[in-house]
């Protein structure tokens, strides 16, 4: 079995020690997980009050754990952590599908890995996911500044080889040790002590700009998980970063994550590439100096064309000029960001709807539709009506078969797209 010491760094008061836990594991563990499986689906406060007495130091943890599996549901796949000390902690931690993306942006980052920190661990989803990537030949650290997600992370990770747990502030362990890391990661907690939620990097912990000296003297690679609420130019002028990827997942953008490569020479914010990782769609990378230089066409679709409406991620990323150029789609308007074609094109990180009718927006056309009492989900883009005001001209409920867009189109013109679900 691995070796996985805990260096407490932190002289605050556990409120248990798994490491206890582990060494009488032949009769505490096996109780524990047997209370886990006998009240999983109970409700975790009315847990709390009715074993509030209770003799068993292990009841916390337990109760901690039903919580974070009834928030996590399956979220984590087979990067599922056997201990969940914190269910706060589910929240921000990465689903196994983003730390997939985020292993193999790691895979390709760094070849014949000897060193790897991740500077905040959490639940420690992507710090295996990473691991794994990086081969048994990389040594890894994770760092983790609670005590109960330290203590839980030393217990999952205890058949990982080469594998150490640190309790403690990172920023501190970092200055305070000789190592070079191949590749640090840095997942910077995104709320207050009072639990309101950051945005800005400099609010989070650790502040990545404040440190950005000390990564360049101990990592050659970082990989920095950011809000998905910050704006990309704002973030490549406040990070020097070498790549930017923006993860799109269950139709939400999920994470921006910046990529600094200490190893070459800084590259200037409009030739970074960006990529956009959207479900089941290949990645589109480009730079903001080729969307910049791109020409969109534009133009009005016909009943049989099909609709592409770009991903959130997509979105966020606007590439909006350089999806009509190079992928040979026809935009609406400069500010509609809908795009049409005559075939799918399904690598593409969006959905494609199928065109039905395609109507001038009037008044005298919104109460001919109000008369059919039709049953649609109404939308509006770049459109004067905000979506329940057009839906109340047309009276149309939703529900059915049929979605109806609002738009501005070519030279100004605004219609109503009929669109099959």
């Amino acid at each position: 079995m691995a070796q996985h010491p805990i260096f407490n760094m932190d002289t605050a008061p556990c409120l248990f020690s798994l490491s206890y836990y582990i060494a009488m594991s032949e009769t505490i563990i096996p109780e524990l997980f047997h209370f886990i499986e006998l009240h999983k689906n109970d409700n975790p406060d009315s847990l709390r009050f009715r074993f509030h007495d209770t003799v068993e130091k292990w009841m916390p943890l337990a109760i901690n754990h039903i919580e974070s599996l009834q928030k996590c549901g399956s979220k984590f796949g087979a990067l599922q952590p056997e201990i969940m000390g914190a269910p706060l902690s589910v929240e921000q931690a990465s689903s196994e599908s983003v730390a997939m993306i985020h292993a193999d942006i790691a895979r390709h980052l760094v070849e014949n890995p000897h060193m790897f920190l991740d500077m905040t661990c959490g639940l420690g989803i992507d710090f295996k996911a990473i691991t794994n990537a990086m081969g048994q030949q990389c040594r890894s650290i994770a760092v983790e500044l609670q005590d109960i997600l330290s203590e839980a992370a030393a217990h999952n990770f205890r058949d990982m080889q080469n594998v150490s747990v640190i309790n403690g502030d990172s920023v501190e362990w970092l200055k305070d040790n000789p190592y070079r890391f191949d590749l640090v990661f840095i997942d910077p907690a995104r709320r207050n002590r009072e639990g309101k939620r950051l945005y800005n990097i400099h609010d989070c912990m650790p502040d990545v700009g404040s440190i950005l000296r000390l990564l360049r003297e101990k990592a050659d690679k970082v990989m920095v998980k950011l809000s998905p609420m910050l704006d990309v130019s704002r973030t490549l002028l406040d990070l020097p970063c070498s790549e930017l990827h923006i993860v799109d997942e269950g139709g939400d953008c999920r994470e921006l994550l910046a990529v600094m490569d200490f190893t070459s020479p800084e590259i200037a914010s409009d030739k970074v590439p960006i990529t956009i990782h959207s479900s089941a769609k290949d990645p589109f990378t480009f730079t903001r100096h080729e969307e910049q230089s791109a020409k969109a066409s534009y133009g009005i679709p016909n009943p049989g064309d099909m609709l592409f409406e770009p991903s959130p991620a997509t979105m966020k990323a606007a590439p909006f000029s350089l999806l009509s150029e190079r992928c040979g789609l026809t935009k609406l308007h400069p500010n509609t960001h809908l795009y049409f074609s005559r075939e799918i094109n399904p690598t593409l990180p969006g959905k494609w709807h199928e065109i039905m009718e395609v109507l001038p927006f009037s008044s005298s056309m919104a109460k001919a539709l109000a008369k059919k009492k039709l049953r649609a989900d109404v939308a509006v883009r770049n459109f004067p009506l905000s979506a329940p005001e057009l839906a109340g001209r047309m009276a149309i409920k939703s529900g059915g078969d049929t979605r109806i867009i609002g738009v501005t189109a070519a030279e100004g013109s605004r219609l109503l797209i009929m669109l099959r679900k």
